[in-house]
């Protein structure tokens, strides 16, 4: 109690029994008041550093019961996908491929059928429930293909037709009045 230097006699023993009452003893590897309330007492050091582990998990369990519509997608090595073909000036939207491996927790690295190895994010991948190569399949992978190419429409041309010239004010300052009289 000498220690502490500021407020009165009894500011200064209840600090000191504050003190106590938080500290773990060694004889149980309990405070004073978990053993009494079944709880820890915050200290400012508590309000200063707070348990964020609790805090995350709290926020965790409500983002996952609040977003019902996450689909939790899994991807094995082997399964048959579609992946989106990003090259420039292709018409075709979705590749079919096969997963060699998952690079990261989200990435995967697709071989296509020329023997190209791709790597593609989980955003970009669709499941494949079909094998195309097969001739049983082959209705099945035409109505894939109609959902996964665009549809090339080509604009049909009219003939133009010749507009009437409208005649216009000409910008030339030689025809126009001054605007204002010369003196």
């Amino acid at each position: 109690m000498k220690k502490i230097k500021e407020g009165t006699v009894q500011e200064k023993l209840n600090r000191f029994l504050f003190n106590y009452r938080i500290t773990p003893q060694t004889t149980t590897g309990l405070a004073p008041s978990e053993l009494l309330m079944k709880r820890k007492l915050k200290s400012r050091l508590d309000l200063v550093f707070p348990n964020i582990e609790k805090r995350v998990q709290e926020r965790q369990q409500k983002q996952k019961h609040h977003d019902k519509k996450s689909v939790n997608r899994q991807i094995n090595v082997g399964q048959g996908v579609f992946a989106r073909n990003f090259g420039i000036g292709s018409k075709i939207k979705w590749i079919q491929g096969e997963v060699l491996k998952q690079s990261g927790p989200l990435s995967f690295h697709i071989k296509l059928p020329d023997g190209r190895v791709i790597r593609r994010h989980i955003d970009h991948i669709r499941v494949r429930n079909f094998d195309c190569t097969n001739n049983e399949n082959e209705e099945k992978c035409d109505n894939e293909r109609e959902l996964f190419e665009p549809e090339i429409t080509i604009p049909i041309s009219t003939p133009e037709t010749e507009q009437p010239q409208i005649e216009r004010p000409s910008n030339m300052t030689e025809q126009m009045e001054p605007r204002y009289p010369k003196e």
